[in-house]
């Protein structure tokens, strides 16, 4: 009889395991079943969490790029806009171009460092962005 139930019970963990193994390899419902399981009976993040994590950063990441680019094209637009329409003035014009100019450039530096600041948060090559341009239109 403790032979008999032996062997039944050996059958039933084969099976058991095989059917287990072949619903892991075929079944993505189970496998995340299996894997968010595991992932709390230890403590552990599943890779759709790490995943998620890391989206989810990145998003912000590139939201955050968006607003300050959306706010600073506004600006820049109000000024050109404003800028054409008051450069005919003599004397006082020509500087006012070369004043807007200066500030448009300045702009476009702060885009640039918005964009490597991106490429920092999403993880990209940090020399993508030729930052050395807009540091000697900065030192005298």
């Amino acid at each position: 009889m403790v032979r008999w139930t032996k062997r039944l019970v050996i059958a039933a963990l084969v099976m058991t395991l095989s059917i287990s193994n072949a619903l892991t390899l075929t079944s993505s419902a189970f496998n995340a079943l299996l894997s968010g399981t595991a992932a709390g009976v230890f403590g552990l993040k599943t890779l759709y969490q790490q995943n998620k994590e890391v989206l989810d950063r990145h998003r912000a990441a590139v939201k955050r790029m968006g607003s300050r680019m959306v706010s600073r094209t506004a600006r820049m637009a109000t000024r050109s806009t404003l800028g054409n329409s008051l450069e005919w003035i003599p004397l006082f014009g020509t500087s006012l171009a070369v004043a807007l100019t200066a500030w448009e450039l300045s702009d476009l530096c702060e885009g640039l460092e918005d964009l490597d600041r991106l490429y920092h948060d999403l993880e990209i090559d940090e020399e993508a962005v030729p930052l050395d341009v807009c540091q000697s239109t900065e030192e005298p």
